[in-house]
């Protein structure tokens, strides 16, 4: 299993960050993909990856923090991802980035911008951008065909935390993106079921945004890599396929997406 989404550098996992890795190991966990949502953040997810062989980071601001960055944080952004990319480098995507308004639309014309920066360089270091959205799929959509006009090429990323209309689903589609599919897919009023077996076999991925969203049976509590298993079995009961070829398969779109020969 790869865990393409989590927040390893979280204060939630600072008093047993190595037991909890090594948990997730032991549950079958061969890769994690570790956000930066800040500048700090960033820089600890490029730290924690140099010193865990299978921990690789993302770097990037969220649309909930940028509000607070300054064109410092942003060309400290920047500068983690130039420098750790590339062969033997463990910054392998931009994020999260995208779009919330959920907790505040009224720096939405921001959030815009910064997105589109944060594209940009994605497409500067051909990184694949990982994409959270909440109470902005129209807008989220539109300017990512936007993006793609006006630069002439591909987005070659993830929509986080999948979930949405049939619109959304389908623009994901026809812009080649990934689907991340996590906790949520296991709650009982989630459209993920319904969702999963519609988008194309080789775009589905697996993640736990951990600590955040844990699945069923562990609502309520501190989420962990090694719960990607729950996901999993939801995922291949959904699929009605077999867990061990769900996982082959979503492990190696991982692979595929982030450019990793191995883990």
């Amino acid at each position: 299993m790869f865990d393409t989404h989590l927040h390893l550098t979280d204060p939630a996992f600072d008093k047993d960050r190595d037991d909890v890795i090594a948990r997730a190991r032991s549950a079958g966990v061969e890769g994690f993909l570790t956000m930066g949502i800040d500048l700090a953040s960033s820089r600890a997810a490029v730290a924690l990856a140099a010193r865990e062989p299978t921990v690789y980071a993302a770097v990037g601001i969220h649309p909930t923090e940028v509000k607070d960055a300054t064109l410092r944080d942003f060309t400290g952004v920047r500068r983690l991802a130039e420098a750790g990319r590339g062969p033997g480098g463990k910054v392998v995507a931009i994020g999260e980035t995208g779009l919330d308004y959920y907790w505040d639309a009224s720096n939405a014309s921001q959030q815009r911008d910064a997105l589109r920066w944060h594209l940009a360089l994605a497409r500067d270091l051909d990184l694949p951008v990982i994409l959270h959205n909440r109470s902005s799929h129209a807008d989220l959509i539109a300017l990512l065909e936007a993006f793609v006009a006006e630069s002439g090429g591909a987005i070659r990323g993830v929509l986080h935390c999948f979930s949405g209309d049939v619109a959304y689903r389908e623009a994901g589609v026809r812009l080649g993106l990934h689907f991340g599919f996590g906790g949520t897919l296991t709650y009982k009023k989630s459209t993920g079921a319904a969702d999963i077996w519609l988008v194309p076999p080789e775009r589905i991925l697996l993640e736990t945004d951990s600590p955040y969203l844990p699945p069923v049976p562990h609502r309520g509590e501190r989420n962990e890599p090694a719960h990607i298993r729950f996901v999993l079995a939801k995922a291949a009961e959904a699929l009605g396929r077999e867990p061990a070829d769900v996982d082959a398969a979503t492990t190696a779109n991982a692979k595929g997406l982030l450019r990793l020969s191995v883990c």
